[in-house]
């Protein structure tokens, strides 16, 4: 195991260390016209301001390293992905809806955990990522997949994460791996009471997402 490789999996496998908050910090829109048949979609977990605004903190103290090129998540974008459809006929979605309805789910809390890294075949770091802590992230995802077992396959490698950047490229990995494991993330500690059907619609100018329908948890 190289030295590069060691420090990886020391990140991947750190010990993952409110507010009242939900997917309305999503910037919730109108669906869009659909101009297509065809709809990428996924469901989510929004954050609140406080949390936005410690994740674009971490965000302009790593930019400002200039480290690698690639690109940031702008904080109006931040997310937790509970699961990623992909994409399928626009006719799809209203039983995707209805099944995202058979989720129950009681409010729970999910606190910022540790700053981490995917890389790519090569050990070349491709996503920068915030851990959200929390058993429930965990219980509220199996049961969407639970929920929508029978038209997508069971997520068996699901990690709580906020996708902070996207490298292009990089030519020191052990630089930016250094940078990361001295950052200590504020634990910013949240609600979380619902989640949301969400669309994604990818431009020149990065991906916009609108929210298609909201499932509150139970509040008794």
């Amino acid at each position: 195991m190289t030295k590069f490789q060691g420090r990886l999996r020391t990140l991947l496998h750190r010990a993952y260390g409110m507010k009242t908050f939900g997917i309305d910090s999503l910037n919730t829109m109108p669906a869009r016209q659909m101009k297509s048949k065809r709809v990428r979609l996924f469901t989510s977990i929004g954050l609140p301001p406080e949390a936005r605004n410690e994740a674009g903190r971490i965000q302009d103290f790593l930019a400002g390293k200039k480290l690698f090129k690639g690109s940031w998540t702008k904080p109006k974008n931040l997310h937790l992905t509970l699961k990623f459809l992909g994409e399928m006929e626009a006719s799809e979605i209203g039983g995707v809806k209805s099944a995202l309805k058979a989720v129950e789910f009681f409010p729970f809390d999910s606190t910022f955990g540790k700053l981490g890294v995917f890389a790519d075949g090569r050990k070349n770091v491709r996503i920068l990522w915030i851990h959200l802590t929390g058993e429930g992230v965990v219980k509220l995802q199996k049961q969407v997949d639970l929920a929508l077992n029978d038209r997508f396959p069971v997520e068996h490698r699901f990690m709580s994460h906020l996708t902070i950047a996207r490298v292009k490229s990089i030519s020191d990995n052990d630089t930016l791996l250094n940078e990361i494991v001295g950052i200590r993330c504020k634990p910013v500690r949240f609600e979380v009471s619902n989640f949301a059907l969400m669309q994604s619609s990818l431009s020149s100018e990065g991906p916009a997402y609108d929210v298609l329908e909201k499932f509150p948890a139970k509040t008794s």
